[in-house]
């Protein structure tokens, strides 16, 4: 099973609109959210991947992460990446 984390940010719009984007599909309830504003966990796995945008899709299930980054992808890809 995949470990996806979602990292997000206060006062970001292309994080609530990946939010909104996600929770249309369902997809939302499958990933673990971190604020990188709010999370001591969040920043440092933000500052592990080597990312300085957000949002932030972290695949961590296997070996070396594999990250997503933006909102601006089809679904379909985000629905690939996920599940």
């Amino acid at each position: 099973m995949k470990a996806i984390t979602l990292l997000t940010g206060n006062g970001c719009p292309a994080c609530k609109t990946l939010k909104q984007r996600l929770a249309s599909e369902g997809l939302l309830d499958k990933v673990i959210e971190l604020n990188v504003h709010e999370s001591p966990s969040g920043r440092s796995m933000m500052n592990s991947l080597g990312v300085r945008s957000i949002p932030v899709l972290a695949d961590t299930s296997q070996g070396k992460p594999k990250t997503l980054i933006g909102s601006n992808q089809s679904i379909e890809v985000y629905k690939e990446f996920i599940l």
